[in-house]
Protein backbone atom coordinates (compact mmCIF):
# COMPACT_ATOMS: atom_id res chain seq x y z
CA UNK A 1 0.00 0.00 0.00
CA UNK A 2 1.54 3.43 -0.63
CA UNK A 3 1.51 5.62 2.22
CA UNK A 4 1.15 9.67 1.41
CA UNK A 5 1.07 10.61 5.23
CA UNK A 6 1.00 9.12 8.93
CA UNK A 7 -1.04 10.07 11.39
CA UNK A 8 -0.15 9.49 15.24
CA UNK A 9 -3.33 9.54 17.50
CA UNK A 10 -3.07 9.94 21.21
CA UNK A 11 -5.75 10.06 23.66
CA UNK A 12 -6.64 11.97 26.84
CA UNK A 13 -5.85 9.59 30.11
CA UNK A 14 -6.95 6.27 27.94
CA UNK A 15 -7.10 3.92 30.63
CA UNK A 16 -8.79 5.83 32.95
CA UNK A 17 -11.67 6.90 30.92
CA UNK A 18 -12.77 4.16 29.35
CA UNK A 19 -15.99 3.62 29.64
CA UNK A 20 -16.46 0.33 32.00
CA UNK A 21 -20.31 -0.77 30.99
CA UNK A 22 -19.74 -0.66 27.33
CA UNK A 23 -16.16 -2.49 28.31
CA UNK A 24 -17.36 -4.97 30.25
CA UNK A 25 -20.31 -5.77 27.46
CA UNK A 26 -18.23 -5.76 24.68
CA UNK A 27 -15.72 -8.19 26.46
CA UNK A 28 -18.86 -10.71 27.35
CA UNK A 29 -19.49 -10.94 23.77
CA UNK A 30 -16.06 -11.15 22.11
CA UNK A 31 -14.35 -13.24 24.79
CA UNK A 32 -16.49 -14.68 27.50
CA UNK A 33 -13.51 -16.48 28.99
CA UNK A 34 -12.00 -14.22 30.95
CA UNK A 35 -15.55 -11.80 30.70
CA UNK A 36 -15.94 -13.20 34.51
CA UNK A 37 -12.78 -12.40 35.74
CA UNK A 38 -13.04 -8.85 34.95
CA UNK A 39 -16.94 -8.56 35.63
CA UNK A 40 -15.92 -9.56 39.32
CA UNK A 41 -13.69 -6.65 39.31
CA UNK A 42 -15.39 -4.04 37.86
CA UNK A 43 -18.86 -4.75 38.10
CA UNK A 44 -18.98 -2.24 40.97
CA UNK A 45 -17.06 0.65 41.42
CA UNK A 46 -14.31 0.34 44.12
CA UNK A 47 -13.40 2.72 46.76
CA UNK A 48 -10.39 5.25 46.49
CA UNK A 49 -9.45 6.88 49.71
CA UNK A 50 -8.20 10.29 49.92
CA UNK A 51 -7.37 12.79 52.72
CA UNK A 52 -10.14 10.41 54.57
CA UNK A 53 -12.51 11.36 51.95
CA UNK A 54 -13.78 8.11 50.17
CA UNK A 55 -14.03 8.65 46.42
CA UNK A 56 -15.58 5.88 43.98
CA UNK A 57 -13.64 4.75 40.82
CA UNK A 58 -16.38 4.34 38.44
CA UNK A 59 -14.75 4.71 35.18
CA UNK A 60 -11.75 3.11 33.25
CA UNK A 61 -9.20 0.19 34.52
CA UNK A 62 -7.68 0.13 38.09
CA UNK A 63 -3.72 0.88 38.33
CA UNK A 64 -1.35 -2.07 38.46
CA UNK A 65 -4.34 -4.66 37.53
CA UNK A 66 -2.28 -7.43 35.52
CA UNK A 67 -5.70 -7.73 33.73
CA UNK A 68 -5.97 -4.18 32.37
CA UNK A 69 -3.77 -4.23 29.32
CA UNK A 70 -5.99 -7.06 28.22
CA UNK A 71 -8.98 -5.22 29.46
CA UNK A 72 -8.29 -2.37 27.36
CA UNK A 73 -6.99 -3.97 24.36
CA UNK A 74 -10.45 -6.24 24.08
CA UNK A 75 -12.78 -3.54 24.64
CA UNK A 76 -11.46 -1.09 22.51
CA UNK A 77 -11.37 -3.46 19.37
CA UNK A 78 -15.43 -2.69 18.64
CA UNK A 79 -14.18 0.51 18.59
CA UNK A 80 -10.66 -0.16 16.07
CA UNK A 81 -13.79 -2.40 13.65
CA UNK A 82 -16.26 0.60 13.60
CA UNK A 83 -13.08 3.22 12.25
CA UNK A 84 -12.40 0.89 9.14
CA UNK A 85 -12.27 2.95 6.45
CA UNK A 86 -11.19 2.31 2.57
CA UNK A 87 -7.72 3.44 1.48
CA UNK A 88 -7.15 4.06 5.31
CA UNK A 89 -5.20 1.45 6.85
CA UNK A 90 -4.73 1.25 10.84
CA UNK A 91 -2.93 -0.02 13.63
CA UNK A 92 -3.23 0.03 17.51
CA UNK A 93 -1.00 -0.67 20.55
CA UNK A 94 -2.84 0.02 23.57
CA UNK A 95 -4.46 3.61 23.53
CA UNK A 96 -1.94 4.80 20.90
CA UNK A 97 -3.37 4.15 17.14
CA UNK A 98 -1.93 4.91 13.74
CA UNK A 99 -3.16 5.44 10.80
CA UNK A 100 -1.75 5.77 6.80
CA UNK A 101 -3.46 7.16 4.04
CA UNK A 102 -3.75 10.47 1.68
CA UNK A 103 -4.13 13.77 3.28
CA UNK A 104 -7.78 13.98 2.94
CA UNK A 105 -8.82 10.61 3.93
CA UNK A 106 -7.27 11.03 7.23
CA UNK A 107 -8.84 14.29 7.55
CA UNK A 108 -12.31 12.02 7.66
CA UNK A 109 -10.82 9.19 9.96
CA UNK A 110 -9.82 11.87 12.28
CA UNK A 111 -13.12 13.46 12.33
CA UNK A 112 -15.07 10.52 12.99
CA UNK A 113 -12.65 8.80 15.58
CA UNK A 114 -13.51 11.94 17.65
CA UNK A 115 -17.11 11.46 17.24
CA UNK A 116 -16.98 7.96 17.97
CA UNK A 117 -14.49 7.94 20.55
CA UNK A 118 -16.21 10.03 23.24
CA UNK A 119 -19.02 7.00 23.32
CA UNK A 120 -16.26 3.96 24.27
CA UNK A 121 -14.45 6.89 26.35
CA UNK A 122 -11.87 7.28 24.27
CA UNK A 123 -10.79 10.95 23.72
CA UNK A 124 -8.51 12.01 21.11
CA UNK A 125 -5.97 14.74 22.94
CA UNK A 126 -5.69 16.74 19.05
CA UNK A 127 -2.48 18.95 20.69
CA UNK A 128 0.03 15.63 21.22
CA UNK A 129 -1.54 14.04 17.78
CA UNK A 130 0.60 14.31 14.93
CA UNK A 131 0.61 14.52 10.50
CA UNK A 132 3.78 12.76 9.50
CA UNK A 133 4.33 14.10 5.68
CA UNK A 134 6.65 14.51 2.95
CA UNK A 135 8.15 18.08 2.98
CA UNK A 136 6.72 19.01 -0.16
CA UNK A 137 3.14 18.65 1.35
CA UNK A 138 3.00 20.35 4.34
CA UNK A 139 1.94 23.32 3.64
CA UNK A 140 -0.95 21.31 1.94
CA UNK A 141 -1.62 19.48 5.05
CA UNK A 142 -1.43 22.93 7.16
CA UNK A 143 -4.70 23.80 4.87
CA UNK A 144 -6.50 20.38 4.94
CA UNK A 145 -5.56 20.01 8.61
CA UNK A 146 -6.84 23.75 9.27
CA UNK A 147 -8.28 23.81 13.29
CA UNK A 148 -7.90 20.67 14.46
CA UNK A 149 -5.13 21.52 16.20
CA UNK A 150 -2.97 18.77 15.26
CA UNK A 151 0.90 19.31 14.77
CA UNK A 152 2.11 18.55 10.96
CA UNK A 153 5.89 17.17 11.22
CA UNK A 154 8.16 15.77 8.49
CA UNK A 155 8.99 13.42 11.19
CA UNK A 156 8.08 12.36 14.14
CA UNK A 157 9.18 9.01 16.95
CA UNK A 158 7.21 5.80 16.59
CA UNK A 159 7.55 2.95 19.12
CA UNK A 160 11.26 4.22 19.98
CA UNK A 161 12.10 4.96 16.35
CA UNK A 162 11.64 7.65 13.62
CA UNK A 163 9.32 8.00 10.70
CA UNK A 164 9.60 10.35 8.22
CA UNK A 165 12.50 12.54 6.05
CA UNK A 166 15.74 11.71 5.64
CA UNK A 167 16.46 14.81 7.83
CA UNK A 168 14.11 14.09 10.50
CA UNK A 169 15.90 10.38 10.91
CA UNK A 170 19.29 12.08 11.01
CA UNK A 171 18.10 14.96 13.50
CA UNK A 172 16.73 11.74 15.45
CA UNK A 173 20.14 9.51 15.12
CA UNK A 174 22.20 12.39 16.37
CA UNK A 175 20.08 12.94 19.56
CA UNK A 176 20.22 8.85 20.03
CA UNK A 177 23.89 9.34 19.38
CA UNK A 178 24.56 11.79 22.13
CA UNK A 179 22.23 9.71 24.51
CA UNK A 180 24.39 6.71 23.50
CA UNK A 181 27.95 8.37 24.51
CA UNK A 182 26.82 9.29 27.53
CA UNK A 183 25.52 5.86 28.95
CA UNK A 184 28.51 4.46 27.55
CA UNK A 185 30.68 7.15 29.55
CA UNK A 186 28.77 6.85 32.62
CA UNK A 187 29.13 2.81 32.30
CA UNK A 188 33.07 3.07 32.16
CA UNK A 189 32.76 5.36 34.69
CA UNK A 190 30.86 3.10 36.64
CA UNK A 191 33.00 -0.48 35.54
CA UNK A 192 36.07 1.11 37.57
CA UNK A 193 33.98 -0.39 41.00
CA UNK A 194 31.63 -2.59 39.79
CA UNK A 195 33.07 -4.38 36.43
CA UNK A 196 30.48 -7.25 36.69
CA UNK A 197 27.43 -5.61 37.47
CA UNK A 198 28.79 -2.76 34.27
CA UNK A 199 29.36 -5.99 32.06
CA UNK A 200 26.08 -7.09 32.50
CA UNK A 201 24.75 -3.62 32.22
CA UNK A 202 26.52 -3.33 29.03
CA UNK A 203 25.48 -6.29 27.14
CA UNK A 204 21.71 -6.56 28.20
CA UNK A 205 21.14 -2.82 28.76
CA UNK A 206 23.20 -0.22 26.95
CA UNK A 207 24.30 -2.35 23.72
CA UNK A 208 20.36 -4.21 23.35
CA UNK A 209 19.19 -0.50 23.19
CA UNK A 210 22.13 0.03 20.21
CA UNK A 211 20.99 -3.11 18.12
CA UNK A 212 17.38 -1.88 18.29
CA UNK A 213 17.83 1.45 17.00
CA UNK A 214 20.15 -0.08 14.42
CA UNK A 215 17.29 -2.57 13.26
CA UNK A 216 14.64 0.34 13.33
CA UNK A 217 16.08 3.41 11.65
CA UNK A 218 17.76 3.63 8.43
CA UNK A 219 21.34 4.69 8.36
CA UNK A 220 21.86 4.42 11.95
CA UNK A 221 24.93 2.90 11.64
CA UNK A 222 26.89 6.28 11.68
CA UNK A 223 27.02 6.24 15.66
CA UNK A 224 28.55 3.02 15.61
CA UNK A 225 32.43 4.83 15.62
CA UNK A 226 31.65 6.50 18.08
CA UNK A 227 30.09 3.96 20.66
CA UNK A 228 33.25 1.92 19.34
CA UNK A 229 35.81 4.93 20.47
CA UNK A 230 34.32 4.26 24.23
CA UNK A 231 34.31 1.53 24.24
CA UNK A 232 37.73 -0.31 23.35
CA UNK A 233 39.61 2.78 25.12
CA UNK A 234 37.66 3.74 28.32
CA UNK A 235 35.05 0.87 29.02
CA UNK A 236 36.84 -1.92 28.53
CA UNK A 237 39.76 -1.09 30.38
CA UNK A 238 37.85 -0.21 33.02
CA UNK A 239 36.03 -3.30 33.35
CA UNK A 240 39.23 -5.47 32.93
CA UNK A 241 41.81 -2.83 34.07
CA UNK A 242 44.22 -3.92 31.39
CA UNK A 243 45.44 -2.00 28.44
CA UNK A 244 42.89 -0.90 25.50
CA UNK A 245 42.89 -4.12 23.27
CA UNK A 246 44.47 -4.11 19.96
CA UNK A 247 42.48 -5.39 17.14
CA UNK A 248 43.35 -8.70 17.72
CA UNK A 249 41.80 -8.74 20.90
CA UNK A 250 39.03 -6.66 20.34
CA UNK A 251 37.86 -9.28 17.78
CA UNK A 252 37.99 -12.29 20.39
CA UNK A 253 36.01 -10.27 23.18
CA UNK A 254 33.68 -9.99 20.32
CA UNK A 255 32.77 -13.38 19.74
CA UNK A 256 29.90 -15.11 21.91
CA UNK A 257 30.88 -15.84 25.35
CA UNK A 258 30.22 -19.54 24.36
CA UNK A 259 33.10 -19.62 21.63
CA UNK A 260 34.92 -17.57 24.69
CA UNK A 261 34.72 -14.61 23.84
CA UNK A 262 32.50 -11.50 26.15
CA UNK A 263 29.77 -10.97 23.30
CA UNK A 264 31.04 -7.31 23.12
CA UNK A 265 30.02 -6.72 19.50
CA UNK A 266 32.13 -4.80 17.02
CA UNK A 267 30.75 -2.61 14.56
CA UNK A 268 31.23 -4.86 11.75
CA UNK A 269 28.74 -7.34 13.36
CA UNK A 270 26.03 -4.46 14.16
CA UNK A 271 26.13 -3.50 10.47
CA UNK A 272 23.35 -5.65 9.31
CA UNK A 273 21.32 -5.18 11.47
CA UNK A 274 18.64 -3.14 9.28
CA UNK A 275 18.95 -5.19 6.19
CA UNK A 276 18.42 -8.06 8.27
CA UNK A 277 15.44 -6.63 10.08
CA UNK A 278 13.69 -5.25 6.66
CA UNK A 279 14.40 -9.21 5.44
CA UNK A 280 12.57 -10.61 8.51
CA UNK A 281 9.47 -7.88 8.19
CA UNK A 282 9.19 -8.53 4.41
CA UNK A 283 6.93 -11.56 4.18
CA UNK A 284 3.88 -9.29 6.28
CA UNK A 285 4.25 -7.55 3.13
CA UNK A 286 3.10 -10.29 0.78
CA UNK A 287 1.15 -13.03 3.01
CA UNK A 288 -1.20 -13.89 6.12
CA UNK A 289 -0.22 -13.34 9.40
CA UNK A 290 0.22 -17.55 10.08
CA UNK A 291 1.85 -17.91 6.42
CA UNK A 292 4.30 -15.19 7.35
CA UNK A 293 5.52 -16.13 10.30
CA UNK A 294 6.23 -19.55 8.91
CA UNK A 295 8.08 -17.69 6.52
CA UNK A 296 9.99 -15.34 9.08
CA UNK A 297 10.83 -18.65 11.01
CA UNK A 298 12.69 -19.81 7.77
CA UNK A 299 14.70 -15.96 7.63
CA UNK A 300 15.40 -16.48 11.24
CA UNK A 301 17.10 -19.80 11.19
CA UNK A 302 19.88 -18.65 7.93
CA UNK A 303 20.23 -15.42 9.83
CA UNK A 304 21.10 -17.45 12.88
CA UNK A 305 23.05 -20.04 10.53
CA UNK A 306 24.76 -17.29 8.84
CA UNK A 307 26.19 -15.45 12.42
CA UNK A 308 27.07 -18.99 13.55
CA UNK A 309 29.25 -19.28 10.22
CA UNK A 310 30.74 -15.35 10.20
CA UNK A 311 31.68 -16.28 14.17
CA UNK A 312 33.59 -19.46 12.92
CA UNK A 313 35.30 -17.95 10.37
CA UNK A 314 35.86 -15.17 12.71
CA UNK A 315 37.53 -17.27 15.18
CA UNK A 316 39.08 -19.80 12.91
CA UNK A 317 41.15 -16.22 11.59
CA UNK A 318 41.83 -15.00 15.08
CA UNK A 319 43.11 -18.62 15.92
CA UNK A 320 45.47 -18.78 13.03
CA UNK A 321 47.48 -15.42 14.04
CA UNK A 322 47.18 -15.50 18.03
CA UNK A 323 49.96 -16.94 20.30
CA UNK A 324 50.00 -20.72 21.73
CA UNK A 325 49.20 -19.42 25.30
CA UNK A 326 45.76 -17.28 24.11
CA UNK A 327 44.94 -20.32 21.79
CA UNK A 328 44.92 -22.51 24.72
CA UNK A 329 43.26 -20.37 27.14
CA UNK A 330 40.24 -19.87 24.05
CA UNK A 331 39.97 -23.30 23.95
CA UNK A 332 39.66 -24.12 27.76
CA UNK A 333 37.06 -20.78 27.45
CA UNK A 334 35.19 -22.58 24.67
CA UNK A 335 34.09 -25.76 26.92
CA UNK A 336 30.82 -26.54 28.12
CA UNK A 337 30.08 -25.13 31.55
CA UNK A 338 33.16 -22.95 31.38
CA UNK A 339 31.53 -19.69 30.59
CA UNK A 340 28.56 -20.06 32.68
CA UNK A 341 29.65 -17.89 35.31
CA UNK A 342 30.55 -14.69 32.85
CA UNK A 343 26.45 -14.93 31.65
CA UNK A 344 24.90 -15.05 35.40
CA UNK A 345 23.53 -11.90 36.67
CA UNK A 346 25.18 -10.82 39.53
CA UNK A 347 22.89 -11.17 41.93
CA UNK A 348 23.80 -11.49 45.51
CA UNK A 349 21.57 -13.50 47.29
CA UNK A 350 21.90 -16.51 45.13
CA UNK A 351 25.71 -16.08 45.83
CA UNK A 352 26.31 -15.15 42.22
CA UNK A 353 28.51 -11.57 42.90
CA UNK A 354 31.60 -10.78 42.53
CA UNK A 355 34.03 -8.34 43.52
CA UNK A 356 35.83 -6.29 41.28
CA UNK A 357 39.11 -8.38 42.53
CA UNK A 358 37.24 -11.61 41.85
CA UNK A 359 35.73 -10.30 38.27
CA UNK A 360 39.10 -9.10 36.90
CA UNK A 361 41.25 -11.97 38.30
CA UNK A 362 38.66 -14.48 36.32
CA UNK A 363 39.43 -12.72 33.33
CA UNK A 364 42.77 -13.23 33.32
CA UNK A 365 42.42 -16.93 34.18
CA UNK A 366 40.12 -16.90 31.10
CA UNK A 367 42.40 -15.17 28.74
CA UNK A 368 45.79 -15.78 30.19
CA UNK A 369 46.42 -12.37 31.04
CA UNK A 370 48.64 -10.40 33.88
CA UNK A 371 47.47 -10.63 37.29
CA UNK A 372 48.19 -7.67 39.15
CA UNK A 373 50.16 -7.28 43.43
CA UNK A 374 50.74 -11.28 43.25
CA UNK A 375 53.99 -11.74 44.99
CA UNK A 376 57.04 -12.53 42.80
CA UNK A 377 58.17 -16.11 44.91
CA UNK A 378 55.23 -18.49 46.74
CA UNK A 379 55.79 -19.25 50.40
CA UNK A 380 57.43 -22.52 49.01
CA UNK A 381 60.15 -20.87 47.67
CA UNK A 382 59.23 -21.78 43.45
CA UNK A 383 58.57 -18.49 41.55
CA UNK A 384 55.16 -17.75 41.68
CA UNK A 385 52.99 -18.11 38.35
CA UNK A 386 49.30 -19.40 38.31
CA UNK A 387 50.47 -22.97 37.16
CA UNK A 388 52.62 -22.88 40.01
CA UNK A 389 49.77 -21.59 42.56
CA UNK A 390 46.59 -23.98 40.99
CA UNK A 391 48.00 -26.87 42.76
CA UNK A 392 50.54 -25.57 45.37
CA UNK A 393 49.74 -27.39 48.51
CA UNK A 394 50.63 -24.55 50.65
CA UNK A 395 47.51 -23.32 52.71
CA UNK A 396 45.90 -26.22 51.43
CA UNK A 397 43.83 -24.09 49.10
CA UNK A 398 43.51 -27.21 46.54
CA UNK A 399 42.29 -29.37 49.21
CA UNK A 400 39.69 -26.60 49.81
CA UNK A 401 38.99 -26.59 45.86
CA UNK A 402 38.42 -30.30 45.70
CA UNK A 403 35.76 -30.24 48.92
CA UNK A 404 33.72 -27.58 47.30
CA UNK A 405 32.85 -29.26 44.26
CA UNK A 406 33.04 -32.53 46.63
CA UNK A 407 29.97 -30.72 49.17
CA UNK A 408 27.99 -28.66 45.90
CA UNK A 409 27.15 -32.46 44.68
CA UNK A 410 26.65 -33.84 47.48
CA UNK A 411 24.01 -31.23 48.75
CA UNK A 412 22.69 -31.18 44.93
CA UNK A 413 22.64 -35.11 45.54
CA UNK A 414 20.09 -35.04 48.44
CA UNK A 415 17.69 -33.30 46.53
CA UNK A 416 16.44 -36.51 44.87
CA UNK A 417 18.67 -39.46 46.03
CA UNK A 418 18.62 -41.50 49.51
CA UNK A 419 21.89 -42.14 51.80
CA UNK A 420 23.52 -39.78 51.23
CA UNK A 421 27.08 -39.96 52.28
CA UNK A 422 30.05 -38.06 52.21
CA UNK A 423 33.42 -39.58 52.33
CA UNK A 424 31.94 -43.05 52.99
CA UNK A 425 34.67 -45.69 54.05
CA UNK A 426 35.03 -48.80 51.07
CA UNK A 427 34.39 -52.32 53.16
CA UNK A 428 37.34 -53.61 53.97
CA UNK A 429 39.19 -56.55 52.04
CA UNK A 430 38.45 -60.08 52.70
CA UNK A 431 40.98 -61.85 50.24
CA UNK A 432 38.93 -60.63 46.96
CA UNK A 433 40.86 -60.66 44.39
CA UNK A 434 41.39 -57.27 42.25
CA UNK A 435 43.52 -56.09 40.00
CA UNK A 436 47.55 -55.46 40.80
CA UNK A 437 46.46 -51.13 40.27
CA UNK A 438 43.26 -51.18 42.11
CA UNK A 439 43.62 -49.58 45.63
CA UNK A 440 43.88 -52.07 48.94
CA UNK A 441 43.81 -49.86 51.86
CA UNK A 442 41.94 -50.61 54.24
CA UNK A 443 41.19 -46.88 54.93
CA UNK A 444 40.34 -46.42 51.82
CA UNK A 445 37.02 -44.10 50.82
CA UNK A 446 35.48 -42.48 47.97
CA UNK A 447 34.14 -38.92 47.93
CA UNK A 448 30.87 -39.39 47.50
CA UNK A 449 27.73 -42.18 47.79
CA UNK A 450 24.25 -42.08 47.17
CA UNK A 451 21.37 -44.29 46.72
CA UNK A 452 18.58 -43.63 43.68
CA UNK A 453 20.46 -41.53 41.18
CA UNK A 454 20.85 -45.18 38.72
CA UNK A 455 18.43 -47.76 38.80
CA UNK A 456 16.22 -48.87 41.91
CA UNK A 457 16.15 -46.69 45.20
CA UNK A 458 18.23 -48.94 46.49
CA UNK A 459 21.42 -49.30 43.66
CA UNK A 460 24.37 -47.37 45.58
CA UNK A 461 26.67 -45.71 43.65
CA UNK A 462 30.35 -43.89 44.41
CA UNK A 463 31.82 -41.04 43.14
CA UNK A 464 35.16 -39.26 43.26
CA UNK A 465 36.11 -35.78 42.88
CA UNK A 466 39.10 -34.68 40.84
CA UNK A 467 40.19 -31.06 40.05
CA UNK A 468 43.24 -31.02 37.91
CA UNK A 469 45.15 -28.07 36.79
CA UNK A 470 44.91 -27.42 32.85
CA UNK A 471 48.08 -24.96 33.01
CA UNK A 472 50.19 -28.07 34.60
CA UNK A 473 52.82 -28.89 31.72
CA UNK A 474 51.68 -32.64 31.53
CA UNK A 475 47.81 -31.55 31.13
CA UNK A 476 49.30 -28.94 28.49
CA UNK A 477 51.32 -31.18 26.91
CA UNK A 478 48.49 -33.87 26.48
CA UNK A 479 45.37 -31.55 25.88
CA UNK A 480 42.21 -30.80 27.35
CA UNK A 481 40.74 -33.59 26.04
CA UNK A 482 43.27 -36.41 26.13
CA UNK A 483 43.59 -34.97 30.37
CA UNK A 484 40.02 -35.33 31.15
CA UNK A 485 40.42 -39.30 29.84
CA UNK A 486 43.80 -39.60 31.52
CA UNK A 487 42.26 -38.47 35.43
CA UNK A 488 39.18 -40.63 34.79
CA UNK A 489 41.11 -43.83 33.92
CA UNK A 490 43.25 -43.34 36.91
CA UNK A 491 40.66 -42.70 39.07
CA UNK A 492 38.86 -46.25 37.50
CA UNK A 493 42.18 -47.67 38.03
CA UNK A 494 42.32 -46.49 41.76
CA UNK A 495 38.86 -47.45 42.92
CA UNK A 496 36.03 -48.94 40.14
CA UNK A 497 37.12 -53.01 40.48
CA UNK A 498 37.02 -52.60 44.26
CA UNK A 499 33.42 -51.12 44.22
CA UNK A 500 32.09 -53.38 41.44
CA UNK A 501 33.76 -56.24 43.09
CA UNK A 502 33.29 -55.22 47.04
CA UNK A 503 30.85 -52.96 47.08
CA UNK A 504 28.78 -54.23 44.67
CA UNK A 505 28.09 -50.85 43.20
CA UNK A 506 29.00 -48.60 40.21
CA UNK A 507 31.77 -46.01 39.96
CA UNK A 508 31.48 -42.35 38.30
CA UNK A 509 34.98 -40.32 38.50
CA UNK A 510 34.03 -36.46 38.46
CA UNK A 511 36.37 -34.79 36.83
CA UNK A 512 37.00 -30.97 36.27
CA UNK A 513 39.29 -28.46 35.58
CA UNK A 514 40.07 -25.62 37.08
CA UNK A 515 38.66 -23.63 34.40
CA UNK A 516 35.38 -24.95 34.74
CA UNK A 517 35.24 -27.94 32.05
CA UNK A 518 34.10 -31.11 32.71
CA UNK A 519 34.97 -34.76 32.07
CA UNK A 520 32.29 -37.36 29.90
CA UNK A 521 31.25 -39.19 33.50
CA UNK A 522 31.08 -35.63 35.13
CA UNK A 523 28.53 -34.69 32.62
CA UNK A 524 26.75 -37.33 32.30
CA UNK A 525 26.64 -37.58 36.20
CA UNK A 526 25.23 -33.64 35.86
CA UNK A 527 22.42 -34.21 33.47
CA UNK A 528 21.14 -37.49 35.18
CA UNK A 529 21.05 -35.45 38.27
CA UNK A 530 19.63 -32.60 36.94
CA UNK A 531 16.93 -34.60 34.76
CA UNK A 532 15.92 -36.27 38.51
CA UNK A 533 15.93 -32.87 40.22
CA UNK A 534 13.60 -31.97 37.30
CA UNK A 535 11.46 -34.74 37.43
CA UNK A 536 10.98 -34.04 41.44
CA UNK A 537 10.77 -30.74 42.11
CA UNK A 538 8.67 -30.28 38.74
CA UNK A 539 10.64 -27.20 37.67
CA UNK A 540 12.01 -27.81 33.49
CA UNK A 541 15.12 -29.70 32.94
CA UNK A 542 16.70 -26.74 31.25
CA UNK A 543 16.27 -24.49 34.40
CA UNK A 544 17.73 -27.19 36.66
CA UNK A 545 20.19 -27.74 34.53
CA UNK A 546 21.55 -24.12 34.24
CA UNK A 547 21.61 -23.60 37.74
CA UNK A 548 23.63 -26.54 38.58
CA UNK A 549 26.04 -25.53 35.95
CA UNK A 550 26.15 -21.84 37.69
CA UNK A 551 26.63 -23.07 40.87
CA UNK A 552 29.19 -25.43 39.81
CA UNK A 553 31.11 -22.39 37.67
CA UNK A 554 30.95 -20.16 40.81
CA UNK A 555 32.60 -22.94 43.14
CA UNK A 556 35.41 -23.96 41.05
CA UNK A 557 35.56 -19.98 40.19
CA UNK A 558 36.01 -18.64 43.94
CA UNK A 559 38.17 -21.68 44.71
CA UNK A 560 40.53 -21.11 42.03
CA UNK A 561 41.34 -17.63 42.76
CA UNK A 562 41.65 -18.83 46.52
CA UNK A 563 44.43 -20.63 45.02
CA UNK A 564 46.11 -17.55 43.51
CA UNK A 565 45.16 -15.05 46.50
CA UNK A 566 45.10 -16.59 49.29
CA UNK A 567 48.05 -16.44 51.60
CA UNK A 568 50.62 -19.00 52.16
CA UNK A 569 53.26 -17.26 54.28
CA UNK A 570 53.73 -17.75 57.89
CA UNK A 571 50.38 -15.63 60.17
CA UNK A 572 51.73 -13.79 62.52
CA UNK A 573 49.90 -12.31 65.69
CA UNK A 574 50.62 -9.43 67.50
CA UNK A 575 51.20 -10.03 71.36
CA UNK A 576 48.71 -8.13 73.32
CA UNK A 577 50.09 -6.08 75.64
CA UNK A 578 47.73 -6.69 78.01
CA UNK A 579 45.81 -10.03 77.32
CA UNK A 580 42.39 -9.77 78.08
CA UNK A 581 41.94 -11.96 81.43
CA UNK A 582 39.04 -13.55 80.48
CA UNK A 583 38.89 -15.48 84.15
CA UNK A 584 38.35 -11.90 86.09
CA UNK A 585 36.27 -11.40 88.63
CA UNK A 586 32.92 -9.61 87.88
CA UNK A 587 32.41 -7.63 90.41
CA UNK A 588 28.01 -7.12 90.76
Amino acid sequence: MYVASLLLIDATNAFNNLNRATALENIRRICPSIYCALNNSYQTPSNLYVDKQTLLSQEGCTQGDPLAMLMYGIASRPLIERMNMESVSQKCYADDGTAAGTIQKLLLFFKQLNKIGEGFGYFVNAPKCQLIVKPRTIEKAKHIFNNTNVQIVDGARVLGSVIGSEAACQKFVQEQSETQQKLLKNLSEFAKSSPQAAYHCFSRGAESKLTFLLRTTPKADTILADSENIIRRSLIPNMTDQDSPDDGMRSLLSLPVKNGGMAIRAPDDLVPAYDQSKLLSSPLDHFDVTTATLHQERIKTDIRRQKQTQNKQKSEEFLANMTEDLKYSVQLASEKGASTWLNALPIERHDLWLTKTEFRDALCIRYGWQFKSIPEKCACGSKFLVSHALHCPKGRYPIIRHNEVRDLFAELMRKTCYDIEVEPHLQPLSNESLKTATCKDEEARSDISAEGLWGSRFEKSYYDVKVFNPFAPTNRRNGIKESYRFHETTKKTKYLDRIVEVEHSSFIPLIFSTTGGSGPGSTIVIKRLASRIAEKTKDTYPNVINFMRTSLSFALLRSTILCIRGHRGQRSYKEESSPCAFNAEVNP
